[in-house]
C-alpha cells in the first residue's frame, strides 16, 4: 500500500514487470535508518533484484559510515553510493541498465530519483525541485510513472515519490530482520514472549548490545502494523 495523503486505502502497484529495483535514499539530513527498514521490507517482496543507491553522496561528510550502517541491515544487497548532482559514482549503475532490462526507481520525495534519471540521460529530461534546508524533505515534483528508454538499451520507470508507506503483504519483514528471526530460534522456550522468560536470547542481545534497541522495537512496530492490517483486510473481505 503506498498512499500520499497518510491514509491506508487499498493496495496499489507501483511497477510490474521489472529486473530491477533501485532503492534510493539521501546521505542528507533526511537519512533515517529505521525508514530504509520499512522500504526493504515492502520492496524484497518484489521478487526483483533489489539495489541500494545512497545518493548526494557530495552532501555527506562520512559516506563510508553511512553504507556500514545500512550494511549493517542488509545481507547480499548490493550498496552504491554516487551524487547524481555531480555525476558522481553512476557508472557503478551501468551493470543494470543493460539492454532489455527494466529498472524501477522508488524512494522518498527529495531524495534525487529524477535528477538521477536526468545524469544518466545526460539531458534535462525529468523535472527536479529543491528540498527544504531545514530537514533535507522534498516536494512531489514527479507525479506520475514515467517509462523511460536510456541510451544504454534498458529502461527507467520513474516513480513520484512517497511521503506514506505503508505494509501489505508481510513476507518481507522476516527477510529483512533475519537476525532477529535467527535470535529467537536461540531462546530457551519456543514459545518465548522476549519479555520476562529466562534464557531469551534476545533480551541478552538487547543487553550485551548485539542486537540494536531501535531496530528491536522497529521490528515490533512493523509486525504489529502488519497484525492491524490483516485485521482491516478481513473486515474488508465481510463487508465485500
Amino acid at each position: 500500500v503506498v498512499t500520499t495523503d497518510g491514509k491506508l486505502t487499498e493496495e496499489q502497484v507501483v511497477s510490474a514487470n521489472i529486473d530491477t529495483v533501485f532503492l534510493v535514499i539521501a546521505l542528507d539530513e533526511d537519512f533515517n535508518m529505521r525508514r530504509i527498514e520499512r522500504y526493504l521490507t515492502i520492496v524484497q517482496e518484489s521478487g526483483a533484484h533489489l539495489v541500494i543507491v545512497l545518493n548526494k553522496m557530495d552532501l555527506c561528510e562520512d559516506v563510508y559510515d553511512r553504507i556500514k550502517e545500512v550494511k549493517s541491515i542488509t545481507t547480499g544487497v548490493p550498496i552504491h553510493a554516487v551524487s547524481a548532482l555531480k555525476k558522481v559514482g553512476l557508472e557503478q549503475l551501468d551493470t543494470y541498465l543493460s539492454v532489455g532490462q527494466t529498472v524501477t526507481l522508488v524512494g522518498s520525495s527529495g531524495v534525487g530519483k529524477s535528477t538521477l534519471v536526468n545524469s544518466i540521460l545526460g539531458t534535462e529530461r525529468q523535472e527536479v525541485g529543491p528540498v527544504r534546508e531545514k530537514d533535507g524533505k522534498g516536494r512531489h515534483i514527479t507525479v506520475k510513472r514515467e517509462l523511460i528508454v536510456l541510451p544504454q538499451g534498458g529502461m527507467f520507470i520513474d516513480n513520484p515519490g512517497m511521503r506514506t508507506i505503508s505494509l501489505w503483504g508481510g513476507e518481507g519483514l522476516d527477510e529483512t530482520f533475519e537476525d532477529i528471526v535467527h535470535l529467537a530460534t536461540q531462546c530457551k522456550f519456543r514459545d518465548c514472549q522476549h519479555k520476562t522468560e529466562p534464557g531469551c536470547a534476545i533480551k541478552q542481545a538487547l543487553e550485551d548490545g548485539t542486537l540494536d534497541e531501535n531496530r528491536y522495537e522497529n521490528y515490533l512496530k512493523l509486525q504489529k502494523e502488519l497484525k492491524i492490517l490483516s485485521v482491516r483486510k478481513d473486515q474488508r473481505a465481510r463487508v465485500r
